[in-house]
């Protein structure tokens, strides 16, 4: 990105024309604004943080990705025991700015619905 005009975010001046990159996988992870901050806790409350952006930026479908994450995460612990993460952090992609997982090991002990996936 291009800084389209001179602005300070916190003591930090950037200039019209400086370029800024964004890391989006440091956000949300700032040890200022969350307790355990590296850790996915979805319970966190206050949980201020910036997935769907901000200001006029804010992402116009948060509403309908956070009713489809209810509802999957819902029926997923609806179908399942004792969900634990094998390897604790998963397997992330290598790609600068961002935090993405390739994939996340699990074990559980039920299964009760054989049609649930």
């Amino acid at each position: 990105r291009t800084a389209s005009e001179d602005i300070t975010i916190n003591e930090a001046v950037i200039r019209k024309g400086e370029q800024v990159y964004l890391f989006l996988g440091a956000a949300n992870r700032d040890s200022r604004k969350f307790r355990n901050s590296h850790q996915l806790d979805i319970t966190r409350n206050p949980n201020p943080h910036l997935a769907f952006g901000h200001s006029r930026h804010f992402c116009l479908g948060s509403s309908l990705a956070r009713l489809e994450a209810k509802i999957a995460i819902e029926r997923l612990l609806q179908n399942v025991r004792n969900l634990q993460a094998v390897d604790g952090n998963g397997h992330y992609r290598k790609i600068i700015g961002f935090k993405s997982l390739v994939e996340l090991h699990v074990t559980f002990d039920s299964y009760p619905d054989e049609n649930f996936i």
